[in-house]
């Protein structure tokens, strides 16, 4: 008689602090021979301008593939006036390109490409403004489905922590900052003095208890219903053109300024500080 045996699902694997460490290595590493990679492609597509706006998109649909090895998000339209353009959002980890700014291991930067029929092809670079810290970027690994699902979650920390979100920020005069990923939650100092938001760790996302803090509810309710955070692409790549999830983000935001406006100091819990807030507050959102 055939022996029964019962099926068994593999327990979750536990991922050490030491072993985060050495995924995080792999990553970067992984990450710049991605670089090289897209370098390669890069020199086998030429830039040229298209006779007609089918041939534009094209030529952007190309750039698209060539770039794909390193691209955490992209976004292609056509504008009111016949431009084709291509927005692409990527990580820097080279040390070099990070000097300046210490304990930083990636950063978001943008490429933009526009199209013009029987135009030239117009390209443009810039920094993003989402930066994350080695420790933030190893908690990622940790609290992640799958390690290597960790660009999932730098793809919505860069696209909430776009221009628009960084102007604010600096406006009023914040002191800390919360972006909720699919399994956690970014989080980190806001120094208004940096030219981008610095993510100092990632949370565990029911570390504040469910429904308890009403920023992180408010967020997660209008970025992860059906992944409705890339209608931000528009917004990180053209931030003067007007977005409407954007606007209900930085609503959001406004509203619980007084939370965002508190400097978080060594040794303290963030989500401690929402729930004190939301106490003090009544259990209301702040006007």
């Amino acid at each position: 008689m055939a022996r029964r045996t019962t099926a068994r699902s593999d327990p979750p694997l536990t991922v050490t602090d030491r072993h985060a460490r050495g995924l995080l290595r792999r990553f970067l590493e992984d990450e710049r021979e991605r670089a090289a990679e897209v370098r390669r492609r890069r020199r086998r597509q030429p830039l040229h301008g298209a006779p007609s706006l089918r041939a534009a998109h094209r030529v952007l649909e190309n750039l698209d593939k060539a770039w794909a090895p390193r691209t955490l998000a992209s976004y292609t339209d056509t504008t009111s006036d016949g431009v084709a353009r291509l927005g692409l959002a990527c990580l820097e980890t080279e040390a070099a390109w990070l000097a300046d700014w210490p304990g930083i291991a990636a950063r978001s930067f943008l490429r933009r490409y526009l199209v013009r029929p029987g135009d030239t092809i117009y390209r443009s670079k810039s920094r993003g403004h989402a930066a994350f810290s080695s420790h933030s970027l190893e908690r990622v690994i940790q609290r992640g489905d799958n390690w290597r699902s960790i660009a999932r979650e730098l793809r919505v920390a860069s696209l909430v922590a776009n221009p628009r979100l960084y102007d604010l920020a600096k406006a009023a005069d914040f002191r800390q900052m919360l972006v909720p990923g699919s399994c956690g939650v970014f989080v980190g100092d806001f120094d208004s003095s940096l030219p981008f938001i610095r993510f100092d760790t990632f949370l565990p996302i029911t570390a504040a208890g469910r429904g308890r803090c009403d920023l992180l509810v408010e967020l997660a309710g209008l970025l992860w219903i059906g992944d409705r955070y890339q209608a931000l692409m528009p917004a990180l790549f053209f931030p003067d053109e007007p977005n409407e999830l954007m606007d209900e983000v930085l609503a959001t935001y406004e509203r619980h300024r007084r939370l965002l406006e508190r400097t978080h100091e060594p040794g303290e819990d963030w989500f401690g500080l929402a729930l004190a807030q939301k106490d003090a507050e009544g259990g209301s959102s702040i006007p």
